[in-house]
């Protein structure tokens, strides 16, 4: 038995296959190989920039633990999620860290 197939239409489809096979293999190749990796990248960097990053790093970590953290507390309330009001406790919290959305005249 044979693995061709035995029509012309079969065939080309066959080679088509292939070829994409190939094809695909050939690229995926030539990005892996010739793509630095994120370390290759950041060794290349000058020191004032790998500092810059690593500010810049800590900082984004810094605020996805407070996102986690605030998740967290979230999660022990006796309310759903969607409800949008938020509880006096937490009000309070929350204005310690308020930024003004606008300045003032005086503060110009």
């Amino acid at each position: 038995m044979s693995m061709m197939p035995k029509s012309e239409a079969g065939r080309k489809a066959l080679a088509m296959v292939l070829w994409g096979t190939i094809t695909m293999g050939v690229g995926w190749s030539f990005m892996r190989f010739t793509t630095p990796t994120d370390e290759d990248i950041y060794q290349r960097l000058s020191p004032e920039l790998r500092r810059q990053y690593d500010r810049e790093k800590d900082s984004r970590r810094k605020a996805n633990d407070a996102s986690l953290q605030q998740v967290f507390d979230m999660r022990n309330l006796d309310r759903p999620a969607w409800r949008t009001d938020v509880p006096a406790d937490l009000k309070k919290a929350g204005e310690k860290q308020r930024i003004p959305l606008t300045l003032d005249s005086k503060e110009q």
